[in-house]
């Protein structure tokens, strides 16, 4: 049902707007030596735009690569500071670098981690660098960075372009973690598995970056963490009357889903 209903809302957008995602991402795409230029340019603006009571201190190294399953990491190699790393075979456009300045910075895995960084160090205990995959920590962790965009309303200032692509963005985050399902559970063949894809017309580039990383080694389940997390934690910020002492509750103190969910039902 939330396939068809993303699926739906982006052929709305191209049909009222006259416009195509394949031609979009031609005109919108960011070329590799322009990446960290562009990249370093929105997270000046979004560190701007943070709440002041989520201000961090942002320390920086960065870092292209090629051929990873994933669009960006985020390494927090010590208190305080990140290595952002942009990988340049998905295809980013100027929307991507915008939603990455977020999810991996400002308002995402750095700030989170730098102010639960500074609560730990301020008490002597040590950096809040080891995030352990599939735990309960890297569940908020990813709910945080992949909700933060619309948290802060940052969506409200997009292009009728970049809407469409966000649109884009949300059925390919939906159709990928599907695909998870369809593989590790349902053991699905990888021929039906594309097939079911090229029915959204993703593009060979869209196609190849779910396959590529639903079928890593190493991350192929990961990608069904992002859908749940940024669904539960835009959910439970909603219910929240109390928005501020919300978002101070889960960029600062160790929490997990379920004492989320028993106090914000």
């Amino acid at each position: 049902k939330e396939i068809s209903e993303a699926n739906a809302k982006l052929q709305k957008l191209e049909r009222d707007n006259n416009l195509y995602r394949h031609d979009l991402f031609l005109k919108l795409n960011v070329k590799k030596e322009n990446l960290l230029p562009e990249f370093k340019r929105y997270l000046d603006k979004y560190k701007a735009l943070l709440p002041k009571y989520l201000e961090t201190n942002g320390e920086f190294e960065y870092e292209v690569v090629s051929q990873a399953p994933w669009g960006a990491f985020n390494y927090h190699i010590a208190p305080f500071i990140s290595k952002l790393t942009l990988n340049s075979s998905v295809g980013l456009t100027t929307l991507d670098l915008k939603h990455l300045a977020v999810h991996e910075a400002f308002g995402g895995h750095h700030t989170e981690l730098s102010l639960k960084d500074r609560l730990l160090v301020n008490k002597q205990r040590g950096e809040n660098g080891f995030v352990l995959v599939y735990s309960p920590q890297v569940f908020i962790s990813e709910g945080l960075a992949e909700a933060a965009f619309e948290i802060f309303q940052y969506d409200k200032d997009l292009t009728i372009e970049e809407q469409v692509i966000s649109a884009y963005q949300d059925l390919s985050i939906a159709l990928t973690n599907k695909v998870v399902f369809m593989y590790y559970q349902d053991k699905l063949p990888k021929e039906e598995i594309e097939k079911y894809i090229d029915s959204f017309d993703m593009g060979d580039l869209g196609k190849s970056n779910i396959i590529n990383f639903v079928y890593d080694q190493i991350f192929g389940e990961y990608p069904a963490v992002y859908y749940s997390a940024k669904k539960f934690m835009l959910e439970t910020y909603e219910r929240a009357k109390d928005k501020k002492g919300f978002l101070l509750e889960v960029y600062t103190q160790p929490v997990t889903p379920s004492l989320l969910a028993r106090k914000y039902r």
